[in-house]
């Protein structure tokens, strides 16, 4: 809920400065509010795309087409 694993990713790829496009849930308004501030902290919040809602169901909606899930 603090957005620890899409915002470490992020922090890796920019490092070896590949371009990236991160998307990051959660069903917690509350965790999706601490992962923005983190990622704000950490000079990432560019990099990373908080989406609320259940499972992939966020993505779903969007229609996105990912080429990783983790």
């Amino acid at each position: 809920g603090s957005g620890a694993i899409a915002l470490a990713l992020a922090q890796e790829l920019q490092k070896r400065r590949q371009a990236s496009q991160i998307w990051a849930s959660d069903l917690s308004a509350a965790a999706l509010a601490l992962a923005a501030e983190n990622a704000l902290l950490n000079h990432l919040d560019q990099a990373v795309i908080f989406l609320e809602g259940d499972g992939l169901a966020p993505f779903l909606a969007l229609d996105l087409e990912l080429d990783l899930l983790i």
